[in-house]
């Protein structure tokens, strides 16, 4: 009985042995987050869905050269699986992380560095770790993950790398952070507020210690990500926020469903509209609260007028000049060439203090031939007296546009029949060429901006692909391949 029972020890050690799951790599870069609080940016990328997208295979002349490296890549890297990072502070003046990290699944430990070896590339080898420098970044591979390392500002050493490897192991993070790794999206880049607080506080050093502590409560276990989805006819932007509710209650972000704004901008059919809805008041008294002298700084460095209409905001500033209500649509059909002649209607909002500097405005709009109308509210102004409601007709938005004007900030751009190529753009920005339509709304939760193209049957990445390459034709045919 006690050798059966020995027998039956070691069988259940085996079997547990073998059956036990490797951890993901989004499992492993969530313990590495979940133990380093300095992280402020983190997410993933999913190059092979992103390469498959733009149709690489079959792109003249460049497809065969992406192909090939693919095929490379495919023999030491998982590419089923998306590439992780995570950057991390202190933030630089400029704003940018000072660390980064990117997370590889590999196939093998063994099969990479042989690939790396035959590149040139000498490993050191620890225990089961192998390591090396490649030019700016340093490298680590274990089993099946590989972390480069990047700083500029020191040179990674083994302890280093030992300890990142070390803290993959440790415990998941929070569900936050897992469910924004977890996220669809072709790419997904997650934000944690606390961190970023954390990672710039040298510039709230003129906050009492009692307002830190607040404000660092406020903030604490709140999170947001974006993430893009590249699609056959448009492109979406999906922004997830998951903020603590402190945190939600102090946000300046409005709603009216009655999108009571709209009604103050006229009539027409608009090609562009932009809306805000928010509480000018709680930004105020953020401001006033956790950033002092800003109001001041801005008024200084803005100068002249805007100094003058901040002054006579008073104490409330901001909040005197207006109360956070603002819309404006444009029109403007094209003509027989593509070409349009536009003009607009706007409202803006206005505070206590916000009338008497309207006032004088006014006259100075209507020498400009800008019809304005001011009433205890707001001013509404109107570049063209043909979209002047006088029998309480509205704005007819663009179809799926009924959103305008509901949520705190709310847009659209029609482009339909315009012809951009008019406007000389150059490089990245002559992709707008292939945009038909743009909208989007965002408030405290999120929001969502959608870009959809002409063509309606190719994936937006396919058609990026395809019309950047025309564009820098004559410079590939020059190239030797």
């Amino acid at each position: 009985m006690r050798n059966f029972f020995l027998y039956l020890s070691v069988l259940t050690l085996f079997i547990s042995c073998g059956s036990r799951k490797e951890r993901s790599v989004s499992e492993q870069v969530s313990a590495f987050i979940s133990d380093n609080d300095s992280i402020v940016f983190f997410g993933k990328v999913d190059y092979m869905n992103l390469l498959t997208k733009t149709d690489y295979e079959n792109v003249p002349k460049i497809g065969p050269i992406v192909s090939s490296v693919v095929r490379e890549f495919e023999k030491v890297i998982e590419t089923k699986e998306s590439i992780y990072f995570a950057l991390g502070g202190p933030l630089k003046n400029d704003g940018t992380p000072s660390k980064g990290y990117a997370f590889l699944p590999v196939i093998n430990a063994d099969s990479l560095v042989e690939a790396l070896t035959l590149k040139g590339y000498d490993l050191d080898k620890e225990g089961d770790m192998y390591h090396t420098t490649l030019d700016e970044m340093s490298i680590g591979v274990k089993n099946h993950l590989a972390i480069l390392f990047f700083d500029n500002d020191k040179d990674i050493n083994l302890d280093r790398i030992q300890s990142t490897f070390k803290k993959t192991e440790g415990n998941i993070s929070n569900g936050k952070q897992q469910k924004i790794l977890l996220a669809d999206g072709d790419m997904v880049f997650g934000y944690n507020i606390e961190n970023l607080y954390r990672s710039s506080i040298a510039q709230m050093d003129n906050l009492s210690d009692d307002l830190k502590f607040e404000l660092e409560n406020m903030i604490k276990n709140s999170y947001g990500h974006v993430a893009f989805h590249f699609e056959q006819g448009k492109a979406r932007i999906v922004v997830d926020n998951d903020y603590s509710e402190k945190l939600k209650r102090e946000l300046f972000f409005k709603q009216d469903e009655a999108g009571s704004i709209t009604k103050k901008l006229g009539m027409g059919a608009p090609r562009i509209g932009l809306s805000m809805n928010v509480d000018m008041k709680k930004i105020q008294q953020f401001i006033n609260k956790y950033l002092p002298g800003t109001i001041d700084r801005l008024a200084k460095s803005f100068g002249g007028p805007a100094q003058m209409a901040l002054m006579m905001g008073g104490q409330d500033a901001l909040a005197g000049l207006l109360n956070g209500e603002f819309g404006l649509v444009m029109f403007g059909e094209p003509d027989q060439f593509g070409a349009t002649v536009p003009s607009f209607n706007t409202y803006i909002g206005l505070g206590e203090k916000g009338k008497s500097l309207a006032e004088m405005g006014v006259s100075l709009l209507e020498q400009n031939n800008i019809k304005a109308v001011l009433d205890n509210k707001g001013l509404t102004c109107f570049s063209s007296p043909e979209h002047i409601s006088k029998d309480g007709s509205s704005l007819i938005l663009p179809k799926g546009c009924q959103f305008y004007g509901k949520k705190s900030f709310t847009g659209f751009m029609n482009l339909e029949g315009m012809d951009l190529t008019s406007f000389n753009l150059s490089g990245g920005s002559k992709l707008v060429e292939l945009v038909e339509f743009i909208h989007f709304e965002f408030d405290e939760d999120g929001g969502e901006l959608i870009i959809k193209t002409i063509n309606k049957e190719d994936n937006v990445l396919k058609q990026s692909v395809e019309f950047m390459l025309k564009q820098f034709e004559s410079q590939l045919d020059g190239m030797p391949f």
